[in-house]
């Protein structure tokens, strides 16, 4: 079936891991989330909520793709960012994940040495 869950529009959604929860990007560049529950026999969700706004530099999703996920605990997120060019300013706290692309075989690389 359908359900609306946002009257104001959004994309990108990707569910929680818990499942009882739909995260999604708004009209303004936000980060929302609503509560969902099958209600026993009938889906519900609650009214949207931001969690925060997005930053400048974060490749935030478009029509080819979602350039974020949520993480295992639901309660972080990695989100893809461009780096800064010459001479811009970097903000290190924006800066706190290392993607590894391959990583199985890159443990078995390390680990065999």
């Amino acid at each position: 079936g359908r359900w609306t869950v946002s009257v104001a529009g959004g994309r990108n959604p990707q569910w929680s891991h818990a499942g009882d929860e739909l995260f999604f990007q708004d009209a303004d560049d936000r980060m929302m989330s609503a509560g969902v529950s099958d209600g026993g026999s009938a889906f519900a969700s609650e009214s949207p909520q931001p969690l925060f706004a997005r930053q400048p530099s974060w490749l935030w999703g478009n029509l080819t793709g979602v350039f974020y996920d949520v993480a295992p605990d639901d309660d972080r997120f990695l989100i893809a960012t461009v780096a800064p060019a010459d001479g811009e300013a970097f903000d290190e706290a924006l800066a706190s994940g290392v993607l590894i692309n391959n990583f199985d075989v890159e443990l078995q690389r390390m680990v065999s040495r």
